[in-house]
C-alpha cells in the first residue's frame, strides 16, 4: 500500500514540475538579468562608460535567453530535448513580437539589439542543451 501513495506522490510532484516549467524559466530568467545588470551598475568597473553600459546590456539579454531555456531543461521530469525546443521556439515567438511592437514604437537600436542577443543566448543553450541533459 506504501508503493501507492508513493507512486501518486511522485506524480503529483511530475505534474507540478511541468506547470511550474513555464513559470519558473521565464522568473528565473528576468531574476538573471536583474541581478546581472544591477551588479554591474552598482559595481562599476570602468565609470560611466556608454561601450560597457551597452555591453553589460546585451551581455545580460543573452544571459536571460540562456536561462529561460537552461532553467527549463532542469525543472522537466523527463524529454528535456523537447522541452529545450519548444522554450526556444517560445523565446524566438517571443523576439518576434517584440521586434514588431518595437518597430510600430520606433524603440532605440539597442533594444533591437538586445532582442537578438536574447534569442543567441537562449539558441546557445538550446544546441549545447545535450551536454547539460547528459548530466
Amino acid at each position: 500500500m506504501e508503493t501507492s501513495k508513493t507512486t501518486l506522490k511522485e506524480k503529483v510532484i511530475i505534474a507540478l514540475r511541468w506547470i511550474a516549467l513555464l513559470p519558473a524559466s521565464a522568473l528565473g530568467s528576468l531574476l538573471v538579468y536583474v541581478v546581472f545588470v544591477f551588479l554591474n551598475k552598482t559595481i562599476p568597473f570602468t565609470g560611466n562608460d556608454t561601450i560597457w553600459n551597452y555591453a553589460i546590456e546585451f551581455i545580460g539579454h543573452a544571459m536571460m535567453g540562456a536561462a529561460f531555456v537552461l532553467i527549463g531543461i532542469c525543472i522537466a521530469p523527463s524529454r528535456r530535448k523537447s522541452c529545450a525546443v519548444v522554450l526556444f521556439a517560445i523565446a524566438c515567438i517571443f523576439f518576434g513580437v517584440s521586434l514588431t511592437f518595437g518597430i510600430m514604437s520606433d524603440y532605440p537600436w539597442k533594444d533591437y539589439v538586445g532582442m537578438l542577443c536574447t534569442i543567441l543566448g537562449a539558441g546557445h543553450a538550446y544546441f549545447n542543451s545535450d551536454k547539460i541533459i547528459a548530466e
